[in-house]
């Protein structure tokens, strides 16, 4: 892990599997859309940033890993404030919004971004594992159901999204073919469950 420390003690942490993806990556597309995945993912965590910045706070540590990019704020566990979560979406919405508006006649890389941030945008809103969605779900359950009921009915949801990201798995394997973009998909939705199903 190399990190380094900033004035305000925020730290940038790169973990070896960021550097090992990135290697894999440069070997294996050509294309270079994974390229504009990673700066999608960026735009994402820069809105988490942006928002954080404005209210006065800056994160504690961001952390880049082979499975994606973290940013954790100062708070000490408890839930960040839900304009903080979603404000990643916002920022590749507003992102897609505006690719798709001038992406006529432009690059097809210009609507490929589009598409990315919309696709990270929607994918970050699921109510499973450590994605902004389940913890938006968490904040709004908890201000009107007292805890162990929000709990029940965070574990249900999860549960259900999980389940029906599996049978669209297995449709997309039985009527598109082996797809390695659902199969990764598939491995870091199950990742970003296993910690929460174990009380991390």
């Amino acid at each position: 892990m190399i990190q380094l420390t900033f004035e305000g003690g925020t730290r940038l942490r790169f973990d070896f599997t960021f550097f090992a993806l990135g290697a894999v990556l440069l070997c294996v597309d050509r294309s270079g859309y994974a390229l504009l995945g990673l700066a999608a993912c960026l735009l994402h965590e820069g809105g988490h940033i942006f928002v954080m910045w404005k209210r006065g706070d800056s994160p504690r540590t961001v952390t880049f890993r082979g499975g994606g990019i973290a940013v954790s704020d100062r708070n000490g566990g408890i839930l960040p404030p839900a304009s903080v979560l979603v404000a990643g979406s916002a920022a590749n919405f507003l992102a897609f919004s505006l690719t798709a508006l001038f992406a006529d006649g432009l690059s097809v890389y210009v609507g490929l971004f589009a598409v990315m941030n919309l696709v990270i945008g929607v994918f970050n809103l699921l109510p499973v594992g450590t994605l902004d969605g389940k913890f938006l779900l968490q904040i709004a359950l908890l201000r009107v159901l007292p805890c162990d009921k929000a709990d029940r009915i965070l574990a249900v949801t999860e549960a259900v999204t999980a389940a029906a990201l599996v049978v669209f798995a297995a449709w997309c394997f039985s009527n598109v073919g082996f797809n390695w973009s659902v199969l990764a998909v598939g491995l870091y939705l199950l990742i970003c469950w296993c910690p929460s199903r174990t009380g991390k």
